[in-house]
């Protein structure tokens, strides 16, 4: 019989994964859509301007709404002093934005930007006003609602509003404005289904709360450097055009990794504080999720990398055929992303996020070095760089993982040797299949169909002939957990 708290944590991770699979269907048909409507400049105008509102989101929430999903007790008042906060911080934050739109436009040499950002700048007060309510559903695993949430917002965001808006020819303008509707949607839709207190309260007895929200705060900051300074080097010095593509192949592969850690990432990490205070172990079901990371995302997008030009002609048409060298190797930096990202929950629920932040404040500086180098190229030789400094990403903070869990280096490679080896096979396959397909002038839809098709049949066989090999230990002990859980509520 699984414990409540498994059996909560296994109920999140199946509804994260339902509303995941609908908002990746969902996102990349929306992108692929715009993309072809709206063209390579004005996506990469948008996406210059999300950077923006990426640090500035993280900074709005200040990490406080991850503290309180580590809270031990939620009181009023402590729900009311956060929710207080994140409104100043969510204000200050689309204050500063305004500010400094003029001097964002003139560092990347847009003036369109200025208006851009003034146009997008509540959108940070309209996200604070659901926090709160997303981190007590986050603390209570309530994860059916927050997917149907998100899905439904993006979906009134960029599928009903923006791209009839972008049909009406507002180019740039229907991306900000599908922005704005889905952050606001969304937050209305979370407090309606959890009212806490919104009486304001700026000062509390506890100030545990405000210390480790900087630490969450210092660390996703240099998260969010690790992870940007690339799309701030291509858009600052190679325009509008090259960051367009650069962003459209990132997130042709970054979306579906968000959307398989993110869930992980979301269940991790208040399971893992729950565990942490009742003294439970949790190495065994770390390890079984690295290795289900590792089975899914190294074969897949290793097969994305080697048929990165068929991908992009049969997605987004020749117009964007420039971005395929850009998508295989942020194609190849993808599996090490997704199996880094499990670990920080893992820390933080631990109570050990100062190690993460060591890890990304010096992984920050290693990729600021080797952006300065690449840039002196080309947008591709900075796609490449992030390849590296991802690979170190990942193995790093793995190993603070397994030291922090007390899990042994030959535990860990026992977990993600299936991946690699159908990485291997898939690579080499592709390589041979693909130069046969090309030599009798395949179409590219034609291409990617046939390829698909038999990478997955290999891929399954593998898996069935190879099944002790590839489905280790501690992923049939994960698997039996979940297959036992549904019997025992049928």
């Amino acid at each position: 019989m699984l414990s409540e708290l498994a059996a909560k944590s296994l109920e999140a991770l199946k509804w994260n994964y339902l509303g995941a699979a609908g908002r990746v269907l969902l996102q990349l048909a929306a992108q692929i859509v715009l993309a072809r409507l709206l063209g390579p400049e004005p996506y990469g105008t948008f996406a210059t301007v999300v950077l923006v509102m990426g640090i500035g989101n993280l900074m709005a929430e200040a990490g406080l709404s991850s503290s309180l999903i580590r809270e031990k007790v939620v009181s009023d008042n402590t729900v009311r002093f956060t929710f207080t906060w994140l409104l100043i911080a969510g204000s200050a934050a689309a204050v500063l934005a305004c500010a400094l739109a003029g001097w964002f436009a003139g560092f990347f040499g847009d003036q369109r930007l200025a208006r851009i950002v003034l146009a997008m700048a509540p959108s940070f007060l309209l996200q604070a006003m659901g926090l709160v309510s997303l981190a007590l559903l986050r603390r209570t695993l309530q994860y059916r609602y927050i997917q149907l949430t998100q899905l439904l917002a993006y979906s009134a965001g960029f599928a009903l509003v923006g791209i009839p808006c972008a049909m009406a020819g507002l180019e740039v303008w229907s991306l900000v404005i599908a922005w704005n509707v889905q952050c606001a949607l969304g937050s209305i839709l979370l407090y309606a289904k959890t009212r806490h207190p919104i009486r304001p309260l700026l000062v509390l007895n506890d100030y545990g709360l405000v210390k480790y929200g900087m630490t969450i705060l210092g660390t996703n900051i240099a998260n969010w450097t690790a992870e940007n300074l690339d799309n701030v080097g291509v858009a600052t010095l190679f325009g509008a055009r090259s960051i367009g593509l650069y962003s459209m192949s990132y997130n042709l592969v970054r979306t579906p990794t968000n959307h398989l850690v993110a869930s992980l990432q979301q269940v991790l990490f208040p399971a893992s504080a729950q565990a942490s205070r009742e003294g439970h172990d949790v190495g065994r079901a770390y390890l079984g999720l690295l290795s289900v990371v590792a089975l899914v995302s190294l074969p897949g997008f290793v097969s994305i990398a080697m048929l990165s030009e068929a991908t992009i002609l049969t997605l987004y048409g020749r117009g964007w055929l420039d971005a395929a060298s850009l998508l295989t190797p942020l194609a190849l930096a993808m599996p090490f992303h997704a199996m880094m990202a499990i670990g920080g929950p893992v820390l933080w629920g631990l109570g050990r996020a100062g190690l993460e932040l060591k890890v990304q404040s010096w992984i920050a500086c290693l990729f600021l070095l080797v952006l300065l180098v690449a840039a002196r190229y080309s947008a591709a030789a900075i796609a490449w760089g992030v390849l590296g400094v991802y690979v170190l990403r990942a193995l790093w903070l793995t190993l603070l993982v397994a030291g922090s869990a007390g899990i042994r280096s030959g535990q860990l490679f026992s977990a993600v040797r299936g991946g690699f080896l159908l990485a291997v096979v898939n690579a080499t396959v592709m390589i041979v299949l693909s130069d046969f397909l090309d030599s009798y002038r395949f179409a590219a839809p034609l291409s990617l169909s046939l390829c698909t098709t038999v990478i997955l049949a290999l891929d399954c066989a593998l898996v069935m002939v190879l099944s002790k090999f590839v489905l280790t230990e501690d992923l049939q002990f994960l698997l039996d957990r979940v297959l036992g859980k549904f019997m025992v509520r049928k």
